[in-house]
């Protein structure tokens, strides 16, 4: 059976999807206190990467409505996999440099620029612990695969770091949640067919679980807020096409929660409120873009196009201002 590329996760389909990233989703007032238990989505930012003016990958930001698009990196080299601190206030990202992939971090309005990982290994895709302290990221730096690692956003690999799951299975993917949880997605070989599978275990290592152990791609997963919940990308329900699902953080009862043919959709998050995911999508011929739809599939709405100035909008952690 065929299986999308995890690596570049660019798949063909067919279909479109009717947008108007100018159109707020359930747009509410601004006037709601700043300590309110619902945050408004015309108060909450989405991080992604794209390309800029200069064809270069860049981390910016968004608006959950699709406006007020702001560049935060200015790197000279491709930078993508940009994760935001709960808190709204930095972004880690992976960034290329001599020929090496490096973990950094920047304040959210672009300065304060850190190193984090100075290995001369690969370290990419990182991802922030629920209280943001602490980064979990991949790196070779132990085997030629790729693994899970975390450290402190203090002290980078400048001091501790873990070795989460030792294995010689691919690892990609790393999310944070919940008291102090991590998950990831794994390749397995099942006979002579790969299997890949969202995985799960503390930060010291333990209770390290399969959490989806379906023959199909489970793939690209974060938890929500309060870590009760993850939302995934999977091909269970038509093979070669990842749609977007939720379930229990201990793996129970899974949901699909779009349903839409003709589109490939990965990277999901959810906002702050656990009410709506947002996402990387991709229809046949055209480039891949935002989108936004409640958790119940209902009201999907595209918040980028290929119209837009910036192409390629990939990956999706939500904050709010």
């Amino acid at each position: 059976m065929t299986k999308p590329s995890l690596g570049l996760l660019v798949v063909a389909a067919c279909g479109s999807v009717k947008s108007n990233p100018d159109a707020p989703i359930d747009s509410v007032g601004t006037d709601v206190p700043g300590d309110a238990a619902i945050v408004p989505l015309n108060r909450q930012r989405v991080v992604f990467s794209a390309q800029d003016s200069s064809a270069i990958d860049q981390i910016f930001s968004m608006r959950l409505d699709g406006t007020d698009k702001r560049q935060i990196t200015h790197e000279g080299q491709q930078t993508i996999f940009g994760a935001v601190s709960p808190d709204g206030t930095k972004v880690a990202y992976t960034t290329t440099i001599a020929n090496n992939e490096d973990v950094y971090v920047i304040n959210i309005d672009g300065t304060g620029r850190r190193q984090l990982t100075t290995n001369a290994a690969s370290d990419f895709r990182p991802a922030f612990s629920a209280d943001g302290q602490r980064v979990a990221f991949l790196s070779s730096r132990d085997v030629a695969a790729f693994n899970i690692y975390t450290m402190t956003l203090a002290n980078g690999d400048a001091g501790a770091v873990k070795r989460l799951s030792p294995s010689a299975n691919q690892q990609e993917f790393p999310a944070m949640g919940g008291t102090n949880k991590v998950g990831w997605t794994e390749t397995f070989m099942v006979g002579t067919s790969s299997q890949t599978e969202i995985m799960s275990a503390n930060e010291d290592g333990s209770a390290i679980t399969n959490l989806t152990n379906n023959p199909a791609t489970d793939s690209t997963s974060a938890y929500s807020r309060d870590g009760t919940k993850i939302v995934f990308s999977s091909d269970r329900a038509v093979t070669g096409t990842l749609q977007i699902w939720i379930m229990n953080a201990d793996g129970s009862s899974p949901v699909q929660v779009t349903t839409a043919a003709g589109m490939n959709r990965f990277h999901p998050s959810f906002d702050v409120n656990a009410t709506h995911v947002v996402y990387s999508a991709q229809v046949a011929g055209g480039s891949l873009n935002m989108f936004i739809s409640k958790t119940d599939g209902t009201g999907e709405t595209a918040l980028t196009t290929d119209m837009d100035k910036y192409v390629e909008k990939m990956g999706s952690w939500v904050f709010a201002e």
